[in-house]
């Protein structure tokens, strides 16, 4: 029998915000902060293509490795992707990383966990250091901020502790980040 994990958050996607400055702006005008990375994967077109074209809702969950039922201490972030969908958990569009800030903007800081949280979502190209990124929301003086963080990577040959032939070189997805049981994740349900 699948867990059932309760409804975090229901926000909006699709409320009109459809190009890169469009979400800074509202991003800005919000009182929002943006990180270095959070700012330059807006303007990746993997976003642009994940941004609703009509409005919809979709309901957030706020889970973490432990949760999940994930046992190491620093498992994988991939592992935590593969719990979250054999759960029956959804990744959820790049649009929720903006859309969470923005609409945290004017509640209270509780709202968000302190610890702040990583979406969910499909990895973004970052281009720059050749590692793939997703969005990370937090607080930062009490404000809601949007940044991302390394991911995973695809390597033809890269080396892995896990799933490597005698040599260590792997042809499959390459997880590279490992994090804490305890790290929040935003799925979709």
């Amino acid at each position: 029998m699948k867990p059932i994990f309760k409804t975090w958050r229901t926000i909006k996607l699709g409320t009109g915000l459809k190009t890169p400055d469009d979400f800074r702006r509202a991003l800005d005008q919000a009182g929002c902060e943006k990180g270095e990375w959070g700012h330059y994967l807006l303007g990746r077109p993997e976003f642009v293509a994940s941004v609703a074209k009509k409005p919809t809702e979709l309901e957030l969950v706020l889970v973490s490795g432990a949760d999940l039922g994930l046992e190491d201490e620093e498992p994988y972030e991939m592992d935590i992707y593969n719990r979250a969908e054999e759960s029956g958990l959804k990744l959820v569009p790049a649009e929720v990383g903006p859309q969470l800030c923005l609409q945290s903007a004017d509640q209270p800081a509780d709202q968000l966990p302190n610890s702040g949280c990583s979406i969910g979502m499909e990895s973004i190209s970052d281009h720059v250091e050749g590692n793939d990124k997703i969005f990370y929301v937090g607080l930062v003086g009490g404000r809601p901020w949007l940044d991302a963080h390394s991911h995973a990577y695809e390597d033809e040959e890269g080396e892995d502790d896990r799933d490597s032939d005698d040599d260590g070189h792997i042809s499959i997805f390459t997880v590279v980040v490992r994090t804490s049981k305890d790290t929040l994740f935003v799925f979709g349900k």
